[in-house]
């Protein structure tokens, strides 16, 4: 009883301890990046309509889906064909407004920055 106690549990214990230090962890899947012809919109305080291209097949592109980070009430996200339209309402506040769009499809991914500023398209933060 004292071999076991001794001996036997202690190298037992030991080969428990190697074989999960040896394990691999399985490799996290990264996302695919979608291409985008644009990185970033801004857009100007009226109202207005962008156009990001999806660079990929149609085909490829049944299953799309989309999120707003933060979520916002002032632009709407649609797709037409292989396009993402951006439609944003006017800005009549007095403060610049920014969101992602995240774009998801399937395992790939595609990200959006936009930037929406209170002021028409003459003015700049000097001459307020």
């Amino acid at each position: 009883m004292r071999l076991y106690r001794d001996t036997i549990l202690p190298l037992l214990a030991l080969c428990v301890l190697l074989v999960t230090a040896c394990c691999k962890d399985a490799p996290e899947e990264t996302p695919v990046t979608i291409p985008l012809s644009a990185s970033q919109i801004i857009l100007p305080k009226s109202a207005s309509v962008e156009t990001v291209t999806m660079k990929m097949d149609e085909s490829e592109m049944e299953d799309w889906d989309y999120m707003l980070t933060p979520d916002v009430d002032w632009l709407q996200v649609t797709r037409k064909g292989s396009d993402v339209v951006l439609t944003a309402q006017e800005n009549n506040d007095s403060q610049d407004r920014h969101t992602t769009v995240q774009l998801l499809l399937g395992h790939r991914a595609g990200r959006i920055p936009v930037s929406y500023t209170h002021l028409r398209a003459h003015e700049t933060p000097e001459h307020l």
